[in-house]
Formats: structure tokens, C-alpha cells, sequence
């Protein structure tokens, strides 16, 4: 059954979701960031970068979201559920890849390190790549979500 919302009507199951993954999005920014620094000589300044990052993302997810969506949206029902169990199967195999990572002895093999690897870039560089990389794209979504949906 697919539930059928329009125009005006929009604005609640389009808005809330958007603020929500906004929200996610920059908090596993943070993650990401606080991974990618630790260990580094420049630890203490991405920590505060990304605390500020993440307080402005969530502040904008908090404040509000782009406007009233004007299209029709059909949702099917709990697809919000659907939803979650996907977050948390990412959630999942992030963690799998960065625990089988470390349990080899190899935590720069996390598959986007594997490139800097490649390219000769030792361990603190693989993992300043992979967690500040990953921390962008995630704070670049959370922005594009909850300013224009």
C-alpha cells in the first residue's frame, strides 16, 4: 500500500525525515573526522573543525529545512522502517570493515586508504585520508539535505 501526499501535505513526511538524516549525516561526520585526526600531529585543530561543523549542521537540521515541497510524494507505508534498517546495515559494515581492518593488523586497509596506500602514504596518512575524506562527504550531505531537501 502506498500512502499519497500532496502538494501542501508534503511538508511534514518530507521535512522530518530531512532534518533527521541532516542530523545523522553530520554526526557520523564527527565520527569520521575525530577518526581521521587521531593519532595525527593535527589532532586538536580537526577536533575543534569538526565540533564546529557538526554544532553548524545540526543547528541548520535543528533551525529548519529547505521549504514546503511542492510536488507529490508517495511513500510506501513504514518507510521509514525500511529506511533504518538500511542505516543501520551500513552501520553495520562500517564498522565489520574497519574491525576486520584492525584485526589483520592492517587499519589502513579501509578501501578508500587503499588508494593513498598504493601511492606510498604511511598509516597516518591512509587514515587521515579515509576518516577526513569521509567526514566532508558526510557533512556535504547533511548540509545539501536539510538546505535543499
Amino acid at each position: 500500500m502506498t500512502v499519497e501526499h500532496v502538494d501542501a501535505s508534503c511538508v511534514g513526511p518530507t521535512r522530518t525525515p530531512r532534518r533527521r538524516g541532516g542530523l545523522v549525516l553530520a554526526v557520523f561526520g564527527l565520527v569520521w573526522a575525530l577518526a581521521g585526526g587521531s593519532g595525527t600531529s593535527f589532532a586538536t585543530p580537526v577536533t575543534v573543525v569538526a565540533l564546529a561543523v557538526t554544532i553548524a549542521a545540526a543547528e541548520r537540521a535543528f533551525r529548519g529545512t529547505a521549504g514546503p515541497v511542492t510536488r507529490t510524494v508517495r511513500l510506501p507505508e513504514k518507510w521509514n522502517r525500511g529506511v533504518g534498517l538500511v542505516d543501520a546495515a551500513g552501520l553495520v559494515a562500517v564498522f565489520a570493515v574497519i574491525a576486520a581492518s584492525n584485526a589483520s593488523g592492517r587499519p589502513e586497509l579501509i578501501p578508500v586508504g587503499l588508494a593513498a596506500l598504493a601511492a606510498g602514504a604511511g598509516a597516518e596518512t591512509v587514515r587521515a585520508v579515509v576518516g577526513l575524506g569521509a567526514a566532508l562527504v558526510l557533512w556535504g550531505t547533511s548540509f545539501h539535505v536539510t538546505l535543499r531537501g
